[in-house]
């Protein structure tokens, strides 16, 4: 089902593209946000000016955790910089593990500068490349454990879909209060036409969406789109790797 959602990729959209006219959107496959899992289909509408703007300046994702936590404290900090002392209470760290750890490879990386006595301060001011995110999980049968791990992506997401064969969906329709609390869109797929139908729209996700883990799976995204790829890892399942039933497999296309 992976091709059909990216070629219905519009209509998924279609609220985003009313205010986003001149935006350009991208789908990714098997986006990594630890620890809420891996989103089989993503759409990201990415600032293209912020993309060549952050290469030129050599800004390149910061997608581990500790990193971008600090560079994001370093936003803030004035024009002369913080102590490493400061970023470590703010962080919540030892300042021995920062200078060794994640400040050190910022540093190295040239996200961060390092100053007389011990002060650090940010080389360029941060500008996520993605402006707009729709996470999609994707099964064939089982749509109640497919709900709980797209319940999980409207942590990180602007909207959450729940892709289903048509069947399947019908099933889950006939728990709407279910669909209703997971605060998820559904989709239909009709596996043998491929035709893609959205049943329901996705709602926001309210105060479950965590800005430092959307800035997280922007990262994660801005990473894929500046390698020149649209899929990260496919992981086995249960020991063994799992593809697309027809056609060829999109993420397969990097």
């Amino acid at each position: 089902m992976l091709a059909p959602l990216r070629d219905a990729r519009d209509e998924v959209i279609a609220e985003f593209t009313r205010t986003k006219h001149d935006i350009a959107w991208a789908t990714l496959f098997e986006l990594s946000v630890v620890p809420y899992g891996i989103a089989d289909v993503v759409h990201v509408a990415v600032d293209q000016e912020v993309v060549e703007e952050r290469r030129a300046l050599g800004a390149s994702p910061i997608t581990d955790h500790h990193e971008l936590t600090l560079f994001m404290i370093l936003q803030h900090s004035r024009h002369d910089g913080y102590r490493a002392r400061e970023i470590a209470v703010r962080a919540g760290m030892s300042v021995e593990g920062l200078r060794r750890g994640p400040l050190a490879r910022l540093t190295a990386a040239g996200h961060v500068e390092r100053l007389s006595g011990h002060i650090y301060r940010p080389t360029w001011r941060y500008r996520t490349a993605i402006c707009a995110l729709v996470a999609i999980e994707v099964k064939r049968t089982d749509w109640r454990r497919a709900a709980q791990q797209a319940l999980r992506y409207t942590t990180f997401a602007d909207r959450t879909y729940l892709a289903l064969e048509s069947a399947t969906a019908q099933r889950a329709l006939l728990h709407p209060e279910l669909i209703a609390t997971t605060r998820v869109g559904l989709i239909q797929v009709e596996p043998s036409t491929l035709r893609v139908k959205k049943i329901k729209n996705a709602p926001s996700p309210g105060d479950r969406l965590r800005k430092f883990e959307r800035l997280r799976a922007a990262e994660a995204a801005f990473l894929l789109i500046d390698s020149g790829k649209v899929s990260g890892p496919i992981l086995p399942v249960f020991g063994k790797t799992h593809t697309t039933s027809t056609g060829v497999d999109p993420r397969s296309l990097s």
